[in-house]
């Protein structure tokens, strides 16, 4: 009885065990797929957590709904701001067509020989203020690039610009600036122009071709800051020497006899 009872036990206790290891065994069978979905759920909410920007660099999306989302009246505008090299004033860019008039090369303040790119000068009296010897030759300085009148950007999106200007007899004037920031503490900017104007007259042809590269760099600290200049000038304009007058009485030249 004893042998009986004991063996009976003991066959009790092995199906005990083997029941409680086809049970666990059962739970993990239907608890391991949920838990292959659910890690795979949560990686591909990591993955459309993180997007990607126009120049290719990874961000972070935010998790909101769309349609309780206020929308900012700023997201899709962009921010851009300049100064120039020896000031410290901040400047913004005008970029509506209003007044596209004083995008002009030369403004309403020259007065120039008949065509475009021909010697100018301006009506307002300005006096040349800068010390030592100066030669005088500024008839064709509107037309260039100075140091003076670069512009050093900040922007939070590029920015592009693209001027072209037709005339009568061929006239042709064509600028190109292009602005970038490639981090928030350095910026580039490229401008290119190029003008061209035959004239009315003979020998009047003129033909300038302008090029220039800015970059600025500002530490971490904003208490550095390098700036890069490179300025490319190519100023071509004919002379005919003026008309000659077919009345001989005109001229002070008085004939002999």
């Amino acid at each position: 009885m004893f042998s009986f009872t004991a063996l009976s036990l003991l066959c009790i206790k092995a199906g005990y065990m083997y029941l409680k290891l086809f049970l666990q065994y059962i739970i993990a069978l239907f608890l391991l797929p949920a838990f292959f979905t659910k890690a795979q759920a949560q990686n591909n909410t990591t993955t459309n957590q993180i997007g990607f920007d126009s120049q290719g660099k990874p961000f972070k999306r935010q998790n909101s709904n769309d349609s309780l989302k206020h929308r900012d009246a700023s997201e899709d505008s962009m921010t851009l701001t300049y100064r120039y090299f020896d000031s410290s004033r901040i400047h913004r860019l005008d970029s509506s067509i209003n007044n596209f008039y004083s995008r002009f090369v030369v403004s309403d303040q020259y007065v120039d020989m008949g065509n475009l790119g021909s010697a100018a000068r301006s009506l307002i009296f300005s006096p040349f203020m800068k010390p030592g010897f100066d030669a005088g030759f500024h008839a064709y300085d509107v037309y260039r690039y100075t140091p003076e009148n670069s512009k050093f950007y900040n922007t939070t999106r590029p920015y592009s610009e693209l001027t072209y200007l037709l005339g009568s007899k061929a006239e042709q004037y064509i600028q190109l600036h292009h602005t970038q920031n490639r981090s928030p503490n350095f910026n580039f900017a490229f401008d290119f122009r190029f003008l061209n104007s035959p004239g009315e007259l003979r020998n009047q042809t003129t033909n300038h071709n302008n090029l220039r590269l800015t970059a600025n760099y500002i530490s971490p600290n904003r208490r550095y800051g390098n700036y890069f200049i490179f300025i490319m000038n190519k100023i071509r304009s004919s002379e005919n020497g003026g008309c000659k007058t077919s009345h001989p009485w005109q001229t002070l030249t008085v004939a002999p006899g």
